[in-house]
């Protein structure tokens, strides 16, 4: 190994960190952070996988994350330190994934492709949230660079993938269908025999399953609620609208430049051959990866799930866009200059975007900072330690108050939890008896029903701010309200 081999992968890390803090710096974790949060303090303290002590609950995603921040946090003395420098040395290990991908098609490496990877919007933005989308990320990756792989060195070739498959799959298990469209093009294109594709979903299954099935003998579940709780409140048409709107500002670039290569050059996958490094036989499948995140898009929107528009989840699916527009980039490696500017075109779309995305979200990110430093003061100041309270927003306060949180519905159309229809809200809520609900009046109602009652009291109000708790539009701008619960007696 030459002793700079390293130094562009390097240089390219570097710059991803640096960009990370001036774009996203002011980041302190999301909600969904300090859920795992919660989950790693409770394992550590009493050896339970649960969000309030004493309740085992299926309410995170990703277990293998789960695990790494339960470890992370054993060796830190703050272990809100931990899944910032988790999402940090996944990302950067991704850098280095896309350094390898890229030598099977350069014999130098050209550093403005190396760039494409650690200049990608979403990948900087999650950086500093601390969720498992940079590990994501990092398998999306490894899985290119498996297919790669697959012909230069064949050895354990259907372990390799296997195992990658596997281990995405307890990162966002929506992977599977990502893990199932590889095998299809694997034994469709013929480089995968029947034995192959046993081999391949053997493992797979071997990986998965000890978790499923303690997973259901712990939680009663085999899923985590993340993925079946729907509040989808938007139609389809315009989770749809607002999905593709999404994409196509933060990736436009790069399909374009796609579309340009393919219409101009008659692109084929079989002409994406890295012929510059003679040993290396490699070949991506184009048309499949450009695909990929389409797929995605119409998933996600067609299927109820947790979030309206999963932008943080493109982090699943762009590797595999980037791998497609790379291979068509390298059509054009014979005019430099056209190589040069159609790559300079994607970095500079993807820098604005960051920058716009960083200087738009400051404002209100810094005030919800603020809100919630208000609630936790209020909590803290006004309840009693063994108090049950409801709210939207469950991570942080949970975490930094140590009392018992319950997730509230969003609206009159969705579910707290499945299986739970509008009806049963009142029910489901009366079993639990909290006695404080942080929201708005609308929800509130939900959850009383005709079995209780409530006080309302303001902890105070911003002119500038708009409730993310409850996130309504007939909420009232900058107030923050609690409301103390009563419940009546009541004959099941």
């Amino acid at each position: 190994m030459q002793q700079n081999e390293l130094f562009k992968p390097s240089l390219a890390a570097f710059i991803f960190f640096m960009l990370s803090l001036i774009f996203f710096g002011y980041y302190k974790l999301s909600d969904e952070t300090y859920t795992y949060l919660q989950y790693a303090k409770n394992i550590a303290t009493t050896g339970e996988i649960s969000f309030n002590p004493g309740e085992r609950t299926y309410d995170f995603t990703s277990p293998l994350w789960l695990g790494m921040m339960a470890a992370g946090s054993s060796m830190m003395k703050d272990i809100t330190n931990t899944p910032q420098a988790l999402s940090l040395i996944w990302s950067i290990a991704s850098i280095f994934v896309w350094y390898y991908i890229l030598k099977r098609y350069f014999k130098k490496v050209p550093f403005l492709l190396l760039l494409l990877p650690a200049l990608d919007p979403n990948l900087l933005r999650q950086a500093n949230l601390g969720l498992e989308t940079s590990l994501a990320f990092f398998f999306g990756s490894m899985l290119i660079l498996q297919m790669l792989l697959r012909d230069e060195s064949p050895e354990w070739k259907n372990t390799r993938i296997a195992v990658t498959g596997g281990l995405f799959f307890l990162v966002r298990p929506e992977s599977v269908l990502l893990f199932a469209i590889i095998l299809w093009y694997l034994y469709f294109r013929k480089k995968a025999s029947k034995k192959d594709m046993a081999i391949m979903k053997g493992i797979f299954l071997a990986i998965i399953i000890p978790w499923h099935v303690f997973a259901y003998q712990y939680f009663g579940r085999v899923l985590p609620t993340t993925l079946l709780t729907s509040i989808a409140n938007m139609s389809w048409e315009a989770r749809l609208w607002e999905s593709v709107l999404l994409f196509v500002m933060s990736y436009g670039a790069l399909l374009l430049i796609g579309v340009f290569v393919l219409v101009n050059n008659k692109t084929s996958e079989s002409a994406a051959t890295g012929t510059d490094n003679p040993s290396t036989r490699a070949m991506l499948p184009v048309s499949l990866f450009l695909s990929i995140p389409v797929i995605y898009i119409v998933f996600y929107v067609l299927v109820p799930y947790k979030v309206n528009v999963p932008a943080q989840n493109y982090c699943t699916v762009i590797p595999f866009l980037t791998a497609a527009i790379i291979v068509l980039l390298y059509k054009l490696r014979t005019t430099q200059k056209w190589f040069n500017l159609a790559t300079a075109l994607v970095l500079v779309q993807f820098l604005v975007i960051s920058a716009y995305t960083g200087y738009a979200e400051k404002k209100s990110y810094v005030i919800a900072g603020r809100v919630d430093e208000e609630i936790v003061s209020w909590v803290k100041s006004n309840t009693p330690q063994e108090s049950k309270i409801v709210s939207r927003n469950t991570g942080k306060l949970a975490f930094m108050t140590d009392r018992r949180f319950i997730e509230a519905p969003e609206s009159s159309e969705t579910n707290p939890a499945p299986g739970i229809n509008e009806n049963q809200i009142a029910e489901h809520f009366y079993k639990q008896r909290p006695e404080y609900y942080i929201g708005d009046s609308l929800i509130v109602g939900n959850i009383l029903g005709d079995l209780g009652s409530a006080t309302e009291k303001i902890i105070f109000t911003y002119n500038d701010y708009l409730p993310r708790l409850g996130n309504r539009e007939s909420a009232s701008p900058g107030k923050i309200t609690v409301f103390e619960l009563y419940w009546k007696d009541h004959n099941h």
